[in-house]
Order: C-alpha cells, then structure tokens, then sequence
C-alpha cells in the first residue's frame, strides 16, 4: 500500500524513481505491490521501467539471497 500512496499523490511535474528487486521482497507476494505496480505501469509513455543487468551487491549479500526459508 505504499507504493499506492506515493502514486497516488504525484504530480505531472514530478518523477518517481522506485528501485526494486523483485527476488527480494520479504512480504507475502501477495501483498507486495511492487511487481503488480511495475507490471501496471510499463506500457505507459510517462514512465520507464530499467532492468539492471549488473549487481553491485556483495558476496555475502548474493549468498543470502539463496537461501530459501
């Protein structure tokens, strides 16, 4: 619901940069709006989703992130 709240409040004369990993989110999928408001938003013309291809994180981080609990 936070992502709505910011959306729904911006302005035309704004931008929103919302940075993301969807491998990372740490709530219930579905409860998560982060890949169903990315999703949503894509095929606009006002808005511009980028995928990184490079990880800037480090080791340990990557290694936790295989972890599956």
């Amino acid at each position: 619901m936070e992502l709505r709240k910011i959306f729904t409040r911006v302005h035309d004369s704004c931008k929103v940069i919302c940075i993301g990993h969807s491998g990372q989110i740490d709530i219930p999928v579905s409860k998560s709006g982060f890949v169903p408001y990315m999703e949503h938003f894509k095929d606009q013309p006002y808005c511009k989703i980028v995928s990184l291809t490079k990880n800037f994180r480090g080791e340990l981080a990557n290694w936790a992130d295989t972890l599956k609990i």
